[in-house]
């Protein structure tokens, strides 16, 4: 309990610091030099009210940092077993994933930390007419914002790109050998994905033959443990659903795509 007491005050700390950094923004209106002598005083409510009107003003600006400080802490104080060890199970399937998952947790904590000190640096630059170059990853011509390949990532890890919220990758393929017509994939959920065909009728593959599609989600897989399912044929094509084990993982170079060009929300992992 020592241990997470001291990490709860420790991310506060940061947090309070990094809001402090919006407070010198001339958008807040706020006197750095006030706050300052306000910390450094003996009168504890007021360093108390000057903390609150800092990552108020912090919060407005970027709702992370509202998300960080005002809703997981709160949960941490209020019950700080939230911080204990997290404890799995030996005799689950996926007992290797989730221990990943666990030692990945505070790598993501310290991203976030990160995106918000990012966030207002970049704020205080452009404010100052100082250009700043786009926080991203990736090779050249195929860049995404390094936040929202982190935010599907963790909508992945966390098992939440359920059949009825999957994760839109929306990839048209054409001239593919072997094949006539166009295939577009879809959604991708935990355990498959969604492909179309746009043909003619008469051109429709054997459902088996399109099992290596997958590998446009997870990668080069086992194929013998994949399954192709015809939903819907009609006159422009063909609907097929494609499903494998559901302790397999979307592969990074999806992420990658799917963050290019997000089709939806992703929001903050939920550390609580």
């Amino acid at each position: 309990m020592r241990r997470s007491r001291f990490a709860a005050h420790a991310l506060r700390s940061i947090l309070e610091r990094v809001a402090f950094l919006w407070a010198t923004s001339k958008e807040i209106g706020l006197n750095p030099e006030d706050i300052i002598n306000a910390y450094e005083g003996d009168d504890r409510k007021v360093r108390c009210q000057t903390t609150d009107k800092v990552i108020d003003a912090a919060c407005s600006k970027d709702a992370d940092i509202s998300i960080l400080y005002n809703e997981m802490l709160s949960r941490y104080f209020s019950h700080l077993s939230h911080l204990d060890v997290i404890t799995i199970s030996e005799i689950k399937r996926n007992k290797d994933k989730l221990k990943t998952g666990a030692q990945v947790l505070p790598m993501l904590l310290l991203f976030d930390v990160e995106n918000c000190l990012i966030k207002v640096i970049e704020h205080l630059l452009n404010e100052n007419n100082v250009s700043v170059e786009p926080f991203t990853g990736g090779r050249t011509g195929h860049e995404f914002k390094a936040v929202d390949y982190i935010r599907i990532a963790n909508y992945v890890m966390c098992e939440k790109h359920s059949r009825k919220k999957a994760i839109s990758l929306s990839l048209l393929l054409k001239n593919i050998s072997g094949f006539k017509g166009e295939f577009g994939i879809t959604d991708i959920y935990r355990g498959g994905m969604d492909l179309k065909r746009f043909g003619l009728p008469s051109d429709a593959p054997n459902p088996d033959t399109l099992k290596g599609f997958s590998k446009f989600a997870i990668g080069n897989a086992n194929e013998k443990r994949i399954i192709v399912d015809l939903k819907k044929q009609e006159k422009n094509g063909e609907e097929y659903k494609i499903r494998w084990p559901k302790e397999w993982d979307i592969s990074a170079s999806t992420i990658a795509l799917m963050a290019r060009n997000p089709k939806q929300g992703y929001v903050m992992f939920d550390y609580g």
